[in-house]
């Protein structure tokens, strides 16, 4: 069989080119992605609606005294977002 006459020279060679192979593709896909920009943004945009959280805290004896439950709506638009920390007579 070819594959057990390899030295281990040989194994070191063709990792090697393997390795080499690997970094130029990565490079090329790097510039490729520098040059046309980063397209996938992260987050959403602004004004695209409202995320609902809900929060339910509960007591630890078993007949169910001191239950609370609480639900947020919070926007997705920065501005809003931020202008929600503003009290509401400096607005």
């Amino acid at each position: 069989m070819i594959l057990l006459d390899i030295t281990l020279f040989g194994w070191l060679v063709i990792v090697g080119v393997a390795a080499m192979v690997f970094l130029f593709v990565g490079m090329i896909w790097s510039e490729r992605r520098k040059r046309r920009g980063f397209r996938r943004r992260r987050g959403v945009e602004p004004g695209q609606g409202h995320t609902l959280l809900h929060t339910s805290m509960g007591s630890s004896h078993s007949n169910g005294a001191g239950h609370a439950s609480r639900s947020w709506t919070v926007t997705k638009d920065p501005q809003a977002y931020a202008r929600s920390f503003v009290p509401r007579d400096r607005e």
